[in-house]
């Protein structure tokens, strides 16, 4: 079935690429922190959290397009493609400039920010450069969105990875040469500039009646697509406070360098969630494409891929409550490691966030953001509200509880509800009890593999060796029982996700 090759093409692909991002991140990681110290570290997370936020400019209009080009393109409809390609094209112009704009009129307010910051780097000129990055990104990158629709995400995921290799060699000779954190973020610049313009020579050699758009999209096209974007946007928001905000309150609350010591470990586990995101999100086209092709398989689609997903879950969230410590502690040292009750709550956070995947993808396959729009403004108010509560009382681990009881409050119980209300139409009640069910259960497991392998105080690599041996198989043999429940040995092993 041609869905499920596309389907393959594109997880397979996307995970290559985190596993290479992986990689060259932690290689660049590694030398970047040796060369310029945790300070450095925690001004990247920060300038990087910031600019997250500042990308809620975008409205969720660009998502809303993408949504609409689904249908389309399954009935080779090139007329209305090339009229949301405008559309997607006006909204990325306007984020940029809007991005640039507010940017700007940060800059003053950048010291107060980093306060806590002592060292000697200019902290605007590296905003500066950091905001160059993601404006052109929005100025350049609009043309990704008809490869995505269409299946063929592959294509970006390959040109990122290609790009991701060039640029990490060159920073790490300018990091051990130089030691230049300037030069440094201007490759990163010339690397999207270079990456986003083999992507628009992709679009134009498959898609050539979008290869010129000139002008912009009118108001009255723009309100094609505003049905899903209220919506959206509100999903946006959540997502990015859910994201981004921790290492602003660990800044203002904590200090500079324990928002260092965070993004060391966020590198990790968000490594390990881009890897399981995108071999997931990888069939979100095709969700789509099934949505308006066969309508009668959404549900069976639904619970093979949830099972997957927490069988994957599962894998992930174990390894990283035993292993995540004592990996941290023999790579930068000890003095950079937390208790063994955060890596507990990191694990935690993400095997929710990874059960969740799934339902997101069929979330934004299917439209069902446009249902019960102020769940997630609840989940910003309890995530935010909770994290800035709990830090004052428990430090770093009531940040990331923050996160994950906004997440748990909302989220877990609402995107089943809408979905098998309006889309598969049946009650979900049963689905979401043996969801907190699992959950639990699972929290108890992680809580006690974390505090066992912190029993032992110093890791060397041969005994953190042995560690992986032990909680690998362990891992992979829960991971196997959970989604066998629902894929069977031989689809798994042949790659039929779908039937």
């Amino acid at each position: 079935m041609k869905q499920n090759k596309l389907a393959i093409k594109n997880a397979i692909s996307g995970s290559l690429m985190q596993l290479v991002k992986i990689l060259l991140n932690f290689i660049v990681r590694t030398v970047f922190i040796r060369t310029l110290g945790e300070q450095a570290v925690g001004l990247n997370g920060l300038f990087t959290n910031i600019l997250s936020i500042m990308s809620l400019s975008e409205l969720g209009f660009g998502a809303a397009v993408v949504t609409h080009m689904y249908q389309p393109l399954a009935q080779n409809d090139n007329k209305r493609v090339f009229e949301l390609m405008k559309i997607y094209k006006t909204i990325y112009i306007f984020v940029g400039i809007a991005i640039s704009m507010v940017g700007i009129v940060l800059l003053p307010f950048l010291p107060s920010l980093t306060k806590t910051y002592t060292g000697l780097l200019n902290v605007q000129i590296l905003f500066v450069l950091y905001l160059l990055n993601v404006a052109l990104t929005y100025f350049l990158g609009y043309k990704t969105s008809i490869l995505t629709a269409d299946q063929l995400g592959y294509i970006v995921s390959n040109s990122y990875a290609f790009m991701l290799i060039g640029q990490s060699i060159i920073q790490v000779f300018i990091l051990v040469l130089l030691k230049s954190f300037y030069i440094y973020l201007v490759v990163a610049v010339v690397a999207t500039i270079f990456q986003n313009f083999f992507v628009w020579h992709a679009v134009n050699k498959h898609y050539p009646y979008v290869a010129h758009i000139k002008g912009f999209a009118s108001f009255k096209d723009m309100k094609s697509v505003t049905d899903y974007v209220k919506p959206l946007l509100v999903y946006q928001i959540s997502g990015v406070i859910n994201t981004s905000t921790d290492s602003i309150v660990i800044s203002q609350w904590l200090s500079i360098s324990v928002t260092g010591l965070y993004s060391n470990y966020m590198m990790i586990l968000n490594a390990l969630l881009a890897l399981v995101t995108a071999l997931i999100s990888s069939v979100t086209a095709t969700i789509g494409n099934i949505v308006y092709s066969k309508p009668h398989r959404l549900f069976n689609s639904f619970e093979r891929l949830f099972g997957l997903s927490a069988g994957i879950a599962a894998f992930v969230a174990i390894c990283s409550s035993a292993l995540l410590k004592p990996f941290v502690s023999i790579w930068l040292g000890d003095a950079y490691v937390f208790d063994w009750n955060v890596s507990a709550i990191f694990a935690i956070n993400i095997y929710v966030t990874i059960l969740g995947l799934p339902l997101m993808v069929f979330r934004e396959a299917t439209g069902s953001f446009v249902h019960r729009q102020f769940i997630p403004l609840i989940s910003v108010f309890l995530n935010l509200g909770l994290s800035i509560l709990l830090v004052e009382r428990i430090g770093i681990a009531g940040v990331i509880m923050g996160t994950l009881f906004g997440r748990l409050l909302t989220y877990t119980w609402n995107d089943p509800s809408v979905i098998f209300k309006y889309h598969f139409k049946q009650a979900a009640a049963g689905f979401i009890f043996r969801q907190y069910v699992e959950i639990i259960l699972m929290s108890f497991l992680i809580a006690a593999l974390a505090w066992l392998t912190a029993l032992n105080s110093h890791y060397t690599f041969l005994n953190f060796t042995l560690l992986i041996f032990v909680v690998v198989p362990f891992s992979i043999l829960v991971a196997l029982g959970r989604t066998l429940r629902v894929i069977s040995a031989s689809d798994l092993r042949h790659g039929r996700i779908f039937k």
